[in-house]
């Protein structure tokens, strides 16, 4: 694409440049007339015209781009696609509002039940487990093996087995409420 721009602009640089020359010629040789003043802003006219064209160019290359910009929102839809497909229907954007809603109840814990809050991140739990191994094709076999690692620790508060250690138990504490 260059080569042509730069092609272009020598070749409008020679016609300027042979306007330019006739004009001093004929104002040499005849003087003041209309063909000399014709003559004398052709050179402008011509690089008028290359700019206009340059312009009408330049749009017609970001339409191009807008069409490389609707090709890649595509190619996010069917990768958005076989990421639910992989994921057995369960749907991203409900894991998603999970996250939202999680986030909205840790920071206002009065406001919802903490089993709606554990119901919320054990959906998004299963998500991102159900989604982990597709995640992990694409990694590095150094960075696969550390998440492998990790994910095969007890969560802390777990031992081993997965039995939960805690000094209240979930199901029965309830935000707001004073022991005593």
């Amino acid at each position: 694409m260059r080569i042509y721009k730069y092609t272009g602009l020598a070749f409008v640089c020679c016609l300027i440049y042979l306007f330019a020359y006739l004009a001093i010629n004929n104002v040499q040789s005849e003087g003041t007339s209309l063909k000399t003043c014709a003559l004398i802003t052709m050179p402008l006219f011509i690089w008028m015209v290359y700019q206009r064209i340059t312009a009408m160019s330049e749009k017609a290359r970001a339409r191009e781009s807008d069409e490389v910009i609707f090709m890649r929102m595509m190619e996010q839809i069917h990768h958005y696609e076989e990421m639910e497909r992989v994921a057995g229907g369960v749907r991203l954007m409900k894991g998603i509002l999970e996250c939202r809603e999680v986030a909205q109840a840790i920071r206002h814990p009065e406001s919802e039940d903490a089993s709606l809050t554990l119901s919320r991140l054990a959906y998004i739990e299963r998500l991102l487990s159900v989604l982990a191994p597709g995640l992990c094709r694409r990694m590095s076999e150094g960075e696969r093996q550390r998440w492998m690692q990790i994910m095969n620790e007890p969560a802390p508060g777990e031992d081993t087995a997965g039995e939960c250690h805690t000094e209240t138990p979930v199901s029965q504490s309830v935000p707001g409420e004073v022991r005593g």
